[in-house]
């Protein structure tokens, strides 16, 4: 019986561990659709998008070290989770900053 329940709970923690590994890919991409985004409508500028990058390459470091046991304990992602909510705040103050750059030309003012 303790056996059994052991397996369970190794499994449990196991399936959570990789949903929370998900999430937090998953909210990397989205977060990266938002920067790309705002790149292509010049709401982001090169600068911008390099401390983004960095933001981003901090977060990844943290979910390796995070991850390097095998066990991601709910404070550790709390952790992780923190940190990307600061990503996404700043994702959202660079994007509605008065910094912008040129947009591209649209088909009909080139024809002017």
């Amino acid at each position: 019986m303790k056996t059994h329940i052991l397996s369970v709970l190794v499994i449990l923690i196991s399936v959570t561990s990789a949903h929370a590994r998900d999430r937090v890919d998953n909210r990397q991409m989205r977060q990266q659709a938002r920067i790309h985004a705002g790149k292509e409508s010049g709401e982001i500028t090169q600068n911008e998008a390099a401390r983004l990058r960095a933001s981003k390459r901090q977060i990844r470091r943290l979910e390796r070290r995070v991850e390097a046991d095998g066990n991601v304990t709910p404070g550790e992602a709390a952790r992780l989770e923190r940190r990307q909510d600061a990503r996404s705040r700043q994702i959202h103050r660079l994007k509605n900053n008065d910094n912008t750059t040129a947009a591209p030309a649209s088909d009909s003012a080139v024809q002017q």
